[in-house]
């Protein structure tokens, strides 16, 4: 059997992309969701979506989204954003899909008809 150079950088290739997919890449295109807060929860929700992440940081982007909350919504109520940012997947015994730490607030709204647009089914998964 003659086995071509072609053959074998294909099967390098693909044992190198196999091996890469523990790393997350910081998310290239902006995520949308809602985020609600309360007493021990900081949360996340992806329009479309029934995944709940955990989401945190130590950065501008965090404070921003944080300071705001507070000026503009009650605890636990839900807060539109648009963010940039990485995504860490669940790790232990967690209720929460994994942690998105926003590197950059987009843009946000308290908008009810974009919020329910988004998530229609929010208040279940809270």
């Amino acid at each position: 059997m003659v086995v071509t150079m072609n053959y074998i950088i294909a099967v390098i290739l693909i044992f190198l992309c196999s091996s890469c997919s523990a790393v997350v890449p910081e998310i290239k295109n902006s995520v949308t969701g809602i985020y609600f807060f309360g007493e021990e929860t900081s949360a996340f929700v992806p329009c479309s979506s029934k995944e709940v992440w955990w989401i945190d940081g130590n950065n501008g982007a965090m404070n921003k989204i944080e300071d705001l909350y507070a000026s503009l919504v009650k605890p636990y109520g839900n807060f539109y954003i648009v963010v940039n940012g990485s995504f860490t997947p669940k790790q232990g015994n967690s209720d929460y899909v994994g942690i998105l730490e926003p590197s950059e607030l987009l843009s946000y709204s308290i908008n009810k008809d974009m919020i329910s647009k988004c998530v229609p089914n929010i208040e279940e998964l809270k």
